[in-house]
């Protein structure tokens, strides 16, 4: 199989012309694309009024913070918005619930209520679907390494789902799979494995252990520790993804983009003690229902780079420790002080 060449470390240059729309974006990679590929004047931001956003920009990023999981209608109404523009829509479809700051890319919470899962993740992505095959734009699927389950997995491996929301996401790509072949929709799927770096937010593993050693607080380890994943810092994934928009084929091929640094729970928090020179108090706390003991990906498809994952936690550390005022409003979560927060809030054991 012909492997698709990706540019290193390059900004992206996109098709002319050319329309980006990166829409509820996984946290951090939304701020990333904004801060690392768009200059101000370049990013436009559509909330409610649509009527007052100017759309004459070659290279215009759109973020709504409620397009996915609103009616059709109103997806109709924004992309009608842009059908008389000579610019050429690609919608990039990364599931984010900025409005009330709950991630649906969250396993604990989808442990805790599923329901939230289907209705972003499942009638979400239809609803963006159904918008693809009326508008006729290109469609960037966002799925996740954890659809495959645990065995280690190509891009033709078929989908093993643990947790809820790994269901809801291989949901999700069964959707666009079937509106490719019964539509015509031109889209892809790309499934990243786990991300991390700046702006993630306090209840994912990585920055809830950085965030906790800043305070001074234990770090609870799910089971004995050693769950195995694949992790990638979000500047690759973002690069990637761009780099896609310029080769992809647009026929429903899927993509894996494992990071290439795959190591157990508690080696990784070992890791981040050699990298921030401080020690890390852990916790040994009940294992997560239906935990996955590892996540497995294999890329068969492109050539690219990736930031070393001691360089990487570095990074994200050195962000947290001077960027308190974005997460410390964010601590209070109950998803973040817990120790088994997959639990109802009534049952939770402190």
């Amino acid at each position: 199989m012909n492997r698709v060449q990706l540019s290193q470390r390059s900004s992206p240059i996109f098709p002319q012309p050319a329309q980006v729309a990166p829409t509820r974006l996984k946290q951090g990679t939304e701020e990333f694309l904004r801060e690392k590929y768009f200059s101000e004047d370049r990013v436009n931001y559509l909330e409610a009024d649509l009527a007052k956003s100017r759309l004459n920009f070659a290279g215009l990023v759109v973020f709504s913070c409620f397009i996915c999981s609103s009616p059709p209608s109103y997806i109709q109404t924004f992309l009608q918005k842009f059908s008389s523009s000579q610019l050429f829509l690609y919608f990039i479809h990364l599931v984010f619930l900025r409005e009330k700051r709950d991630s649906h890319t969250d396993v604990d919470r989808s442990i805790y209520k599923p329901q939230d899962f289907v209705s972003t993740n499942v009638f979400g992505t239809v609803n963006v679907l159904e918008a693809a095959r009326r508008y006729n734009f290109k469609y960037v699927h966002i799925s996740t390494d954890e659809v495959y389950g645990e065995e280690c997995s190509d891009e033709n491996s078929s989908v093993n789902p643990s947790s809820p929301y790994s269901a809801s996401k291989a949901s999700a790509d069964l959707f666009v799979k079937s509106y490719i072949k019964t539509y015509n929709v031109e889209a892809i799927i790309v499934r990243p494995s786990n991300n991390y770096g700046p702006r993630q937010f306090p209840e994912k593993f990585i920055p809830k252990a950085i965030i906790r050693t800043i305070l001074g607080i234990y770090v609870p380890i799910y089971g004995n520790g050693e769950q195995e994943r694949d992790w990638i810092y979000v500047e690759d994934t973002a690069r990637v993804i761009f780099d896609l928009i310029r080769s992809a084929e647009w026929r429903g091929e899927v993509y894996n983009i494992p990071g290439g640094y795959r190591v157990k729970n508690i080696q990784l928090i070992r890791l981040l003690e050699r990298v921030i020179k401080k020690e890390i108090k852990v916790k040994y706390v009940s294992d997560r229902p239906g935990h996955d003991r590892r996540y497995c990906m294999i890329n068969t498809k492109l050539n690219y780079t990736t930031t070393p994952l001691e360089e990487g936690l570095r990074k994200t550390y050195d962000w947290y420790a001077n960027n308190n005022w974005w997460w410390s409003s964010l601590v209070n979560d109950e998803f973040f002080k817990s120790d088994e927060p997959w639990r109802p809030y009534e049952d939770k054991k402190y």
